[in-house]
């Protein structure tokens, strides 16, 4: 049986799979997105001009409690660029540093039974 090799970035690397070809169904890939260059724009404009839903100000009143959820520091998702852009616009909004959480959401690694 044929097999078709996939590579995929892993850390600063890459890791391959061989596959047999009968069994893929559909490559789904997606497309390269331009580089950021103004983060702090970027970020907001997307609470204030979001897609399908109100801007951020219309849905935050002063005294409200906010959480975020946030990937856990292992995952690449500079949260430690982008948070400080959100916790300010959360001040402009009223909202008081005691009433904001973040949540680190993690995948937790069980032990095999086997």
């Amino acid at each position: 049986m044929a097999k078709k090799t996939y590579d995929f970035l892993y850390g600063k690397g890459t890791k391959s799979i061989a596959l047999e070809s009968q069994r893929i169904i559909k490559v789904v890939e997606t497309t390269d997105f331009p580089v950021i260059k103004n983060l702090k724009k970027a970020v907001l404009a997307a609470v204030n001009q979001p897609i399908g839903t109100k801007p951020l100000e219309q849905q935050i009143k002063a005294g409200q409690k906010i959480v975020f959820i946030c990937n856990d520091p292992t995952r690449v998702a500079n949260t430690s660029e982008f948070m400080p852009i959100l916790v300010d616009e959360m001040h402009r909004l009223g909202i008081k540093d005691e009433d904001m959480t973040i949540v680190f959401a993690f995948r937790h690694a069980q032990a095999d039974d086997s």
